[in-house]
């Protein structure tokens, strides 16, 4: 979704007082600064249960659960870094990674040697001609079973300096961390999310637009990150 928060035909530059309030009023709006000051906890467990039985029978059942979190963002492919989209209080982005795409994995595989063929119980008088259409097929058996991906909804708001919502006067807020679409930012749950409706598994109206006023990080309802 788009949003903008001035008209056209506006004045919506800055005014002397917004652009002393700059650092660097010279270099604009878009400025960033980086630290060590991530975190992140791993759980993960993995078992794998196998059966090999008489006749061809082989049966293997595999499960992985990773449970990964942490305040770093999903940077793609830069080499800079995140945006951190709170940087008066990064922890409020403590949640599951992005780049985890399952929490749970199920596999469940399994193969049996058909009995027909030379040497089997059916067809053991095959010519090599006949055995080598008919014998040796085995029956197989793939199944997977896995969690959904994390998603969380952005606003674009590329179009809208500088009266830029919560009047942060910054142009580099990323809601995703990744350099793709500044100033982006999250925007607000206002009601339960989860709605299965034929193929639809998210009501798109439990979401609205950010705050313009200065709870613009700090309301309870800004969408948390992959949530």
């Amino acid at each position: 979704m788009r949003y903008a928060s001035c008209s056209p035909g506006d004045d919506c530059d800055y005014s002397p007082a917004d652009l002393a309030r700059q650092p660097f009023p010279g270099l604009g709006d878009f400025l960033l600064t980086y630290g060590n000051f991530g975190h992140g906890r791993s759980n993960a467990f993995q078992t794998q249960l196998e059966h090999r039985g008489s006749h061809g029978w082989l049966l293997n059942l595999s499960y992985t659960y990773l449970d990964q979190k942490s305040t770093g963002l999903d940077t793609g492919n830069s080499s800079l870094g995140a945006l951190t989209y709170n940087p008066f209080s990064p922890d409020a982005d403590y949640g599951q990674e992005a780049f985890v795409l399952q929490k749970t994995d199920l596999w469940l595989t399994g193969s049996y040697d058909l009995p027909v063929g030379r040497g089997k119980k059916f067809g053991n008088s095959f010519s090599k001609v006949v055995d080598e259409i008919l014998g040796g097929w085995p029956d197989q058996l793939h199944m997977f079973a896995k969690s959904g991906d994390r998603i969380y909804p952005i606003v674009d708001c590329d179009n809208c300096d500088p009266a830029l919502p919560g009047h942060i006067g910054v142009g580099s807020l990323d809601a995703t961390g990744d350099f793709n679409a500044e100033p982006s930012y999250r925007a607000l749950v206002t009601e339960t999310t989860t709605r299965k409706n034929g193929d639809q598994l998210w009501d798109p109206n439990a979401f609205g637009l950010p705050t313009l006023g200065s709870d613009l990080f700090s309301n309870p309802q800004v969408a948390k990150r992959n949530l």
